[in-house]
């Protein structure tokens, strides 16, 4: 066994992975909201219906960690709900201005 074991438990293990796997998944949406930002244009050639079905599996996440209470899924699961959202409303923007 290792000497640094005692520094952590299983249970901050698991946390600390739960949030790397949510920050790294969340990471994904994060350069094309930004291009987003900078062209808002560019909403309009991507796929509005990948971002709802991103956005519902975040939806399903969030309810079952809150049903388990897991609290580091909840926060990750959270966030990403509001990545899609906004992904969602860039792209309905620029269908708008685009005549789409």
């Amino acid at each position: 066994m290792s000497r640094y074991m005692h520094c952590w438990s299983k249970s901050t293990a698991c946390s600390a992975l739960a949030l790397f796997a949510g920050i790294i998944t969340l990471s994904s949406s994060v350069p094309e909201i930004y291009q987003n930002f900078l062209d808002p244009l560019r909403g309009s050639s991507q796929s509005l219906e990948r971002s709802l079905l991103q956005g519902a599996g975040n939806l399903a996440w969030l309810a079952f960690s809150t049903l388990k209470s897991i609290r580091e899924m909840q926060i990750m699961s959270s966030l990403g709900v509001s990545a899609a959202a906004i992904l969602m409303v860039q792209q309905i923007t620029a269908d708008a201005y685009a005549g789409g």
